[in-house]
């Protein structure tokens, strides 16, 4: 039998193909940091989520951005080895959300240098370092020869840093001067929070009205858990979107009705296999994109799965997705999100 060859190019692949929108980055850092806060949970390290803290620090002056948890971090005896390999992610049959194995490497596309810091409870702070620069300049001489894992060894170092600079236990992501694509919305912090307050578990709004009959309904078959994440120091963390009114125009506004309608869905065992949400309203058209509630939502793991139009196939006409709001919280395990989460 022949050996296997992995080339250079998968790096490529898994750096710059999967990811299409620069913002998916932030998805994917809090998808590895909400897993990371749920195991320190389970050890003793937090108390439950309440405890959590995302941080996401967009500096423009400098071109750079931090995304820092206070997870369990990694040891240093598994930080090489789970911070250099491509897939085959021991979460894989687990309750996380990330299951790849590739999700941490989303910024290597977008910026010239990724930096990973962490540091496990007790333990010493470790640093590696990617540069994406020697990264694009090998993939541009590549002649087929090397395997990935050549390609690894030259574009990365490891470094341990002072530990009294550095929380007790923590997982950090540096993108280091962040490339100009798409408006540069990736600095952008109103586009930041508008993604963030959509996509990422993070809590309702208290004043909406709807908030504790959705929490009802949802725990009552599984577990509804809300995150905390603070973009630039702001003391009030990201909500999501969802308020009592909604536009439609510019001129234009509607209210939200005093019920919620509440959905059930049993997957093919007769076990409940998704629970959510409809809120009923005026219905007078379609709700702008602004408005950012718009759409029957997919979540797992109450990370959204594509966009507002995810069940736009399933209306009578497509059109009338536009017009709804509303969620729905996956929890059938059959159910696996693809790579890019779409």
């Amino acid at each position: 039998m022949k050996d296997v060859f992995v080339g250079k190019d998968v790096i490529e692949l898994v750096g710059n193909a999967m990811y299409l929108e620069p913002l998916t980055v932030y998805r994917e850092y809090i998808q590895n940091s909400v897993d990371a806060i749920d195991e320190a949970i389970d050890q003793g390290v937090l108390k439950d989520t309440s405890d959590s803290n995302i941080e996401i620090n967009v500096n423009a002056a400098e071109r750079k951005i931090i995304i820092r948890d206070n997870g369990t971090g990694i040891s240093k005896l598994d930080f090489l080895s789970r911070m250099l390999s491509i897939g085959g992610s021991k979460k894989r049959k687990t309750s996380a959300r990330g299951f790849r194995g590739v999700g941490r490497l989303a910024g290597l596309g977008y910026c010239q240098e990724l930096i990973f810091r962490t540091r496990a409870r007790g333990d010493v702070v470790c640093q590696l370092r990617w540069d994406v620069r020697k990264i694009k300049k090998a993939l541009t001489q590549y002649d087929g020869e090397g395997e990935i894992s050549d390609l690894i060894k030259d574009v990365t170092d490891f470094t341990e840093l002072p530990s009294n600079e550095y929380p007790n236990h923590f997982f950090e992501i540096e993108m280091v001067k962040p490339i100009r694509v798409g408006g540069d919305t990736i600095m952008n912090i109103d586009r930041i929070n508008s993604y963030i307050s959509q996509i990422a578990p993070v809590p309702f709004s208290n004043t909406f009205k709807h908030v504790d009959k959705i929490k009802e309904h949802v725990n009552n078959f599984g577990e509804l858990k809300e995150y905390n994440i603070f973009i630039n120091g702001s003391d009030q963390s990201v909500v999501k979107p969802y308020e009592n009114s909604y536009e439609i125009s510019d001129v234009k506004s509607g209210c939200l009705k005093d019920e919620i309608e509440p959905i059930t869905i049993e997957n093919l065992d007769g076990d409940v296999g998704a629970v959510g949400w409809i809120s009923h309203h005026d219905y007078y058209g379609a709700i702008t994109p602004t408005a950012m509630v718009g759409g029957l939502r997919a979540r797992i793991g109450n990370i959204q799965i594509g966009e507002r139009n995810v069940f736009s196939e399933v209306f009578p006409e497509e059109r009338f997705n536009s017009w709804t709001i509303g969620e729905l919280y996956i929890f059938d395990k059959g159910l696996i999100p693809n790579g890019r989460r779409d």
